[in-house]
């Protein structure tokens, strides 16, 4: 019912006299500057065998701005380079080291969105052979200004360059979920089948307390999506209730930083929220164990 109200809402304003201030919120999206940023904020270089150098591009994306059209002159976005501390107790991310993981392809400091285009790419050379079977290593870059005009949002303005040697084993066989929310309820659901979307990256079967299938029947499906890295997991950003609600479904960083860990190699378990359900956000554990 929320969605078929919404429509009419927009069929109905579709015919309706437009105000000065329409007029006004027109004339200052039109007026306001291009943006760039990282959409993805971050990104893995993943390789489990020796594949030799490998080059791999990041992408860098042009969000939006101005009258809604893509840049009719190249935009030169200034990017610095940095790394997470060297770590100093268990879970903490560990500094990639130049010529060990990788190699620097373009050194000028820029990263080019050429005239007409959506996106720009930022190269590496990859040293498949070098990366830790163990952890993952990490580089930062941080956007810090564009030509023409053109400005770095802040919200997308880091990437955070995963270089990943250690493969996870999730999927294929199907987990028993226990389900915790922080109101006290506890649900049990079987057959709970974690699907594989690309390298390291899986989605549930279900989200929340909600039964497979008993909800959201027009939804891609009702799981969230994640990722593990090297056994510690996190929730992809900017994800929405079974893909369909605007509800909000995101991480709690809880173990160290990361919202879920790997247990054993049948036992893995995250804690997340849906925000808001009701009045507040709903917190849940989840358990996935498998035979």
């Amino acid at each position: 019912m929320k969605k078929i109200f919404l429509l009419a809402s927009i069929a109905f304003a579709s015919f309706s006299c437009t105000t000065d201030d329409e007029i006004k919120a027109s004339e200052q999206f039109n007026s306001s500057p291009k943006t760039v940023g990282f959409e993805n904020g971050s990104q893995s270089a993943s390789f489990f065998t020796n594949q030799g150098q490998v080059s791999q591009d990041f992408i860098l994306n042009f969000l939006g701005g101005g009258n809604g059209r893509v840049s009719d002159v190249d935009i030169f976005v200034n990017y610095t380079i940095s790394y997470p501390p060297t770590p100093t107790g268990p879970g903490q991310i560990t500094p990639a080291v130049e010529n060990d993981e990788f190699n620097f392809v373009d050194t000028t400091g820029k990263i080019k969105i050429p005239a007409g285009t959506t996106f720009g790419l930022y190269p590496l050379k990859i040293n498949t052979a070098n990366l830790d079977r163990f952890k993952k290593t990490q580089m930062i870059v941080t956007l810090t200004s564009a030509s023409n005009g053109v400005v770095v949002s802040k919200n997308h303005d880091t990437l955070l360059v995963n270089f990943v040697g250690c493969e996870s084993l999730l999927a294929g066989t199907t987990y028993t979920v226990v389900v915790e929310r922080n109101n006290g309820t506890i649900r049990t659901y079987t057959a709970e089948a974690i699907s594989l979307l690309s390298t390291n990256i899986f989605r549930t079967r279900t989200t929340g307390q909600w039964a497979f299938g008993t909800i959201a029947a027009g939804s891609s499906g009702q799981g969230y999506d994640f990722e593990d890295i090297c056994g510690n997991i996190n929730l992809l950003k900017d994800q929405t209730l079974f893909r369909y609600y605007s509800n909000k479904v995101k991480g709690l960083g809880f173990y160290g930083g990361n919202d879920g860990q790997v247990i054993s190699n049948n036992n893995f378990r995250v804690r997340y929220a849906i925000s808001p359900l009701g009045a507040a956000d709903a917190e849940f554990l989840a358990t996935y164990t498998r035979p």
